[in-house]
């Protein structure tokens, strides 16, 4: 048997009597363990929640990316590059409406403490050719079609060449990334969650004391869990940050955001489908996007889809025309200002998400002969979008293949700077552990 082999097995075997002695004590403990892979939104929103449950909770992961400047082009760090808003884009799953629902209610409360990070903007979803409105337009809030006629309204953004737009515009939840990312660090230290620094394989994060182990590595997740490596299907996507220094509003001023899908002969996916651009302001600069192309990584090399439009270098990076351009016509005409007057860098962003037959999203137990291992990765761009709903279901397939309660905790008293955000936040947490059944069993 090779070395490697040999070592291999005898770390499982470790496992295994770790947790045969573990397992008898887990009906006496008072909050039961729980390691956390992955310190991404997934990560660090998952163990933040299971902490607000009253489990004991530490996060493992090999970087803080609330703690790295932008400017480093980290791609590895999914999170960093996120716009951010509230939106079920991006993800196949028959529960992305139901998590992102779920979602909503932590999202409005942070929203109403004005600390955390969140807003909440007008958003228009606009396309030149007539669409269907989405599955989700129930969760959303003041939801409104643009007119069938394809004239659009005032302030909505509109390409000078389109025949006509449709669509739909509604009020968006919006997290300002990295900000909200540091919020959400410091919450989880706040009630007592642990942060272990360091790169872990599979076997070597096992081997860390739990009762429950939950992976949320996202983009790497299929390098160190090696069950789901053939489906596993990364989103390689070039953005655009404009270093604007001021928030843009309408002719109304309104804050606003937008996806436009111009027809394809203006932008094209690889497929020869329409591609969309994106603008989301932040108070750090404004984001323009994006591209969506799907790939895999060999050899820390791109091997997948390819830009097929015309292409712009911008702080020597090649990227999709129609991000710059058609961005800057639909800005220029809604605010008046011209970005080409601002600096500007371009980044290349990766998403981890799963092949195209069956649901991108991986939410399940997985089964393991010696522990109780459970994946929250494959959001593709609903990441944040889908935050909270994902833990809460982590949250019940523990409860439910541990066959334990978690208990009833209450805000630590002398934390008097984030009393009001934590203590919505226990209030939320507390709901769903007493009334909320999994979507997924």
């Amino acid at each position: 048997m090779p070395q490697a082999q040999a070592r291999k097995n005898a770390k499982l075997k470790k496992i295994a009597k770790k947790h045969e002695s573990k397992s008898e004590n887990l009906s006496a403990a008072a909050s039961p363990r729980v390691n956390i892979l992955g310190g991404g939104i997934s990560g660090i929103t998952t163990a933040l929640f299971l902490q607000l449950c009253g489990a004991d909770t530490t996060l493992y992961t090999d970087k803080r990316p609330d703690q790295i400047a932008l400017q480093s082009r980290e791609p590895s760090l999914a999170s960093l590059h996120a716009p951010a808003s509230i939106l079920p884009h991006s993800v196949r799953s028959p529960h992305a409406s139901t998590l992102t629902q779920r979602s909503q209610q932590f999202f409005e409360h942070l929203y109403s403490t004005a600390l955390c990070g969140v807003r909440s903007q007008r958003h228009y979803e606009v396309f030149e050719a007539k669409q269907k409105l989405p599955s989700y337009r129930d969760i959303l809030r003041a939801f409104e079609e643009l007119p069938a006629n394809g004239q659009g309204i005032a302030n909505a953004p509109k390409r000078s060449e389109a025949k006509g737009i449709y669509g739909w515009y509604f009020q968006a939840f919006f997290c300002e990334m990295p900000s909200y990312l540091r919020h959400l660090y410091q919450l989880y230290q706040d009630i007592g969650g642990t942060i272990s620094l360091g790169r872990l394989t599979a076997e070597e994060f096992l081997l860390q004391p739990a009762d429950a182990y939950v992976n949320c590595a996202g983009l790497w997740s299929s390098d160190i869990f090696q069950d789901d490596k053939q489906k596993t299907r990364i989103i390689r996507g070039h953005w655009i940050k404009v270093a604007a220094d001021r928030m843009p509003t309408d002719a109304n001023g309104l804050l606003f955001s937008y996806n436009y899908h111009p027809t394809a002969d203006v932008y094209a996916n690889a497929n020869g489908t329409a591609a969309d651009v994106y603008f989301y302001p932040r108070t750090d600069g404004w984001v323009l996007g994006a591209s969506r192309q799907e790939g895999i990584m060999r050899n820390n090399e791109w091997v997948g889809e390819q830009t097929v439009s015309a292409e712009i270098e911008i702080s020597g990076l090649l990227v999709p025309q129609p991000i710059w351009e058609l961005n800057r016509q639909l800005i220029k005409k809604l605010t008046k200002i011209d970005i080409a007057n601002y600096n500007r860098r371009a980044y290349l962003g990766f998403r981890q998400t799963r092949s195209l037959e069956g649901p991108s999203l991986r939410l399940e137990q997985a089964p393991h002969p010696n522990v109780q291992l459970f994946h929250n990765y494959g959001h593709g761009g609903s990441g944040v979008t889908m935050s909270w709903g994902c833990a809460i279901e982590i949250m019940n397939l523990i409860r439910l293949r541990l066959g334990i309660d978690f208990p009833d905790i209450e805000p630590p008293a002398q934390i008097a700077e984030n009393q009001y955000v934590l203590s919505g936040l226990y209030r939320l947490a507390k709901e769903y552990k007493q009334a909320k059944p999994s979507i997924l069993s």
